[in-house]
């Protein structure tokens, strides 16, 4: 494993992603592939296949990661490209590979369609007209209207993209996960020069710091003497690290652990078993910032990571007594 890693690292991360990951979600697969300096390449009508693949240094994402995308359409679409060719227009593709509007919209989200050469606020408004107009992509017209359809793309065109909130909004929806930026991009806190980056903790052992953390999963467990403590396992842009927090301190901060985050941290470290920090402060930055990229939160099922391992009853019982108004100091 570990030499598959290091010599075929794009081919290994695919094979990862593409059999669902493991204890992490694909969004922490995703980061790690670009701490390996994989360049990692959206969806493409023209390049992918239904799952991930590897070659060199990037990592393409397959149809299978494009959430409520039936893999039927995935498999007429890489046909049909394989018996007849690159996809060339929009008409060209909706005449060829026939999706309804919800899947075909999602393809040109999730940047599926880039490699038709229009951006996709045009695609977009496109793919209306075509649904409005059907007539114009029925096999006996396709030529008949040719003349028509490219003056149609001509008129619709504009040059303006996406901004990058809807555009990571947009991936996070139909993905899971951003591609184009890592969360902890929209927090200039990151930045501030007391912070210290995961990749550097080793530097830092047995000395007190500050540091930010994206969450990624988190483990409860039950001491000898009954207490409850937590694992909040974190990343950065730069590694993972995990935070400590013991039964002490997980009774001032439990509340504020149930947030995905970002967390800021303060404690010391301890290297000598991995990249540990033991939390002895904890709060939660802006979650109206973090909702604002991927509006979700983890009281949904579909937050950014994993579910949290072994819930105890105790632990429900702790978090249930908190109340709701604590519990809404998480999310302000």
């Amino acid at each position: 494993m570990a030499y598959l890693k290091t010599y075929y690292p794009a081919e290994f991360m695919a094979g990862v992603l593409s059999n669902g990951g493991g204890y992490y979600s694909s969004a922490v697969y995703i980061s790690e592939c670009k701490r390996l300096g994989l360049k990692v390449l959206l969806p493409c009508i023209n390049e992918s296949e239904y799952e991930y693949t590897g070659k060199g240094k990037e990592i393409r994402i397959g149809f299978v990661a494009v959430k409520n995308f039936d893999q039927s359409y995935a498999d007429k679409i890489i046909a049909e490209r394989k018996k007849n060719g690159r996809f060339t227009s929009l008409a060209n593709f909706l005449s060829r590979v026939h999706l309804g509007y919800e899947s075909a919209e999602r393809l040109i989200k999730c940047g599926a369609m880039d490699s038709l050469k229009q951006t996709r606020p045009t695609l977009l408004r496109l793919l209306d007209i075509y649904f409005y107009n059907k007539k114009l992509l029925e096999d006996e017209n396709i030529n008949l209207f040719a003349n028509n359809t490219s003056k149609l793309e001509k008129e619709v065109l504009t040059n303006k993209e996406f901004g990058i909130e809807e555009t990571c909004y947009n991936e996070y929806e139909i993905f899971g996960y951003m591609v184009s930026h890592h969360p902890l991009d929209f927090f200039d806190e990151v930045n501030e020069k007391n912070i210290v980056k995961a990749a550097d903790m080793q530097k830092y052992n047995g000395k007190k710091i500050k540091m930010i953390g994206w969450y990624m999963a988190s483990k409860r467990v039950m001491t000898s003497k009954g207490g409850i403590m937590k694992f909040l396992s974190l990343e950065d842009k730069t590694e993972t690290f995990e935070a400590v927090i013991f039964p002490e301190a997980y009774k001032k901060y439990a509340e504020l652990t149930i947030s995905m985050g970002p967390y800021l941290i303060e404690g010391k470290v301890d290297a000598e078993s991995g990249n540990n920090i033991i939390v002895e402060k904890l709060s939660v930055l802006s979650a109206v910032k973090a909702e604002s990229i991927t509006r979700k939160d983890r009281t949904s099922k579909d937050f950014f990571g994993d579910p949290e391992k072994e819930l105890m009853v105790d632990e429900v019982q702790l978090v249930s007594s908190l109340g709701k108004e604590k519990l809404k100091q998480a999310y302000l």
